[in-house]
């Protein structure tokens, strides 16, 4: 399907056509024909010198939108060569533009032949993926407005040479929202020549910044949530501290008490909840009704004795951090219980649908528990918030939230104030690919480390980091979007990255902020109950094998 301005150019096209038919004029009006589809056909783009590109190297012109390469670096981390593209997208249009990146499109190939595919968890940021007919509209530029795209690529081989000049090929497919469906609009093949590593094209100035700042910080408190959290958060987070050393307690007894007792589902309201209102399991999904139990789940499950500091550690999994003092997003704090996260939520987003991610046939017994869920706005096709929730026996809480904004149209410096006034002054500030700056305006990857009590936590030594900075872990241990996701896997000696605890922010590094990532992540939390998960697991398994031997025993054949 075609966007507005193809369906305009394409009709002009058949008025031209039908005017050239039969003229003696024909070579120039055949000439204004060809010249009027190359700029209609989204296959018919080259880079442009005179048009929209206004003569920027590294920009390709299509008829709705502009793409400058604003960031080229290579790297090599170990054995592995990296390559990390900012990629920059001008709206040419009057109407909101949503663009995502076409799954598998994106090579980069060197002089010597050596390729280069987009790979691992930072494959590509902020832009959504179109795989087949199904996309992601994370990427909505305003008219004439623009937004940023950053693309990581790894060379598929280890050749002994690897080539110092690059070209960059990715697909973009536009996104028609017009309509009461959005549909894929078309592709636009993107080829780059000529790059080289430290390919750089700035920002520009932030200017008028300073006059009107502290009313913008004002204003965007409500966009990121203030230090205090509003009040309905407020309360919650008090709730949840009072009844802090309950779940403790609620762990601390799964030797005492069945597994489905000891996790919390959107509809059961349980002791920590007492404080919200009455009303509200009958506001939450139909699809948090909690099932009936079952005689499975009745047997009380206690940590194996063959290790006792390991047993001992197993049983009180959760060691809850200190919720009221741990970094938030919108007022959701690490170790929270679900319940509490979707009262909140729900206050924030009371338009919102609220998606539950069940989880079923995975636990020992049939135990009622969810991946986490999503909350999704009811007019596009897009997230605006992502919580994770901790693995059963114990009481499902909160070890990862991560929110979503589209259309801020903010200051650049405006953005970054109110960053750091709620979570203070950042650990590390990248650039958009990551590389480490020291100017303000070129930020657009900030990192805060916290340790489980909400306090500040030092950076570690570049070891940490195989030599690198904090950005390595990103794919590595840090996740800013999981999506909603139990740990189950059992983790040893975990490195630092796989140990993260604090807040991670993705923003536009434009002078106007239009789209921003913020998570928050307690990745020992996750750690501590996914190996209690393992250890209930595999201790399910041990009695179920053993029931079967008993069994047998009993079983006298006749032959």
């Amino acid at each position: 399907m075609l966007r507005h301005e193809n369906r305009r150019h394409l009709t002009l096209a058949m008025i031209l056509l039908a005017s050239c038919w039969g003229l003696s004029s024909a070579s120039v009006c055949w000439a204004s024909l060809h010249n009027l589809t190359m700029t209609a056909s989204p296959w018919g783009q080259q880079p442009n010198n005179t048009g929209a590109c206004g003569g920027q190297p590294l920009c390709v012109e299509t008829s709705d939108f502009t793409a400058t390469v604003t960031s080229f670096r290579t790297s090599t981390v170990g054995t592995s060569r990296i390559i990390n593209v900012s990629v920059r997208f001008q709206n040419r249009t009057g109407q909101p533009l949503v663009l995502g990146y076409v799954a598998n499109s994106g090579i980069t190939t060197d002089e010597r032949g050596n390729r280069y595919i987009v790979y691992g968890g930072n494959g590509f940021r902020g832009i959504g993926l179109v795989y087949g007919n199904t996309f992601d509209s994370r990427l909505t530029l305003r008219p004439a407005g623009s937004g940023d795209a950053q693309f990581e690529m790894h060379l598929q081989a280890t050749p002994q040479n690897a080539g110092q000049t690059f070209t960059v090929d990715l697909t973009i497919d536009e996104i028609n929202t017009t309509g009461n469906q959005p549909t894929l609009g078309g592709e636009f093949p993107l080829h780059f020549e000529g790059l080289s590593n430290g390919v750089s094209q700035g920002i520009g100035n932030v200017g008028g910044a300073s006059d009107g700042l502290a009313n913008a910080v004002s204003n965007l408190k409500s966009i990121f949530g203030k230090k205090k959290a509003v009040q309905n958060a407020a309360t919650v987070a008090s709730s949840a501290a009072s009844t802090a050393s309950t779940v403790n307690a609620a762990a601390n007894s799964t030797a005492s008490q069945p597994p489905s007792a000891t996790a919390n589902t959107p509809g059961q309201t349980g002791s920590s909840a007492k404080a919200a209102p009455q009303q509200l399991a009958s506001a939450q999904p139909a699809a948090g009704t909690p099932n009936g139990q079952t005689a499975g789940a009745a047997e009380p499950w206690t940590p194996p004795a063959d290790n006792a500091a390991e047993a001992a550690a197993l049983v009180d999994p959760l060691k809850l951090p200190e919720v009221t003092k741990m970094p938030d997003v919108v007022g959701v704090r690490l170790g929270m219980s679900e319940q509490q996260a979707l009262q909140i939520l729900r206050g924030q987003y009371p338009r919102d649908r609220f998606q539950e991610i069940p989880a079923s046939g995975i636990f020992p017994t049939n135990l009622k528990a969810d991946y986490g869920f999503n909350v999704l706005p009811t007019n596009e096709i897009a997230t605006d918030v992502v919580v994770s929730l901790t693995a059963p026996p114990s009481r499902q809480v909160v070890w990862h939230i991560v929110r979503f904004t589209r259309r801020l149209h903010a200051n650049h410096a405006n953005v970054l104030a109110t960053l750091r006034e709620k979570y203070g002054k950042e650990s590390f500030a990248g650039q958009a690919n990551g590389s480490k700056t020291t100017d303000d305006r070129n930020i657009g990857t900030l990192f805060w480390i916290f340790d489980e009590q909400g306090n500040r936590a030092p950076m570690p030594s570049a070891q940490a980091f195989s030599s690198n900075d904090i950005t390595f872990c990103l794919g590595r241990g840090i996740a800013v979007n999981p999506g909603p996701r139990i740990p189950m896997d059992e983790v040893k000696d975990p490195n630092w990255c796989a140990s993260f605890v604090g807040a991670v922010a993705q923003i536009d590094p434009n002078e106007i902020v239009e789209n921003t990532t913020v998570a928050v992540m307690d990745m020992r939390l996750a750690n501590r109950t996914a190996n209690a998960f393992v250890a209930w697991q595999r201790d399910a398994a041990d009695k179920a094998r053993a029931a079967e031997i008993a069994k047998s025993k009993k079983n006298k054949p006749v032959f």
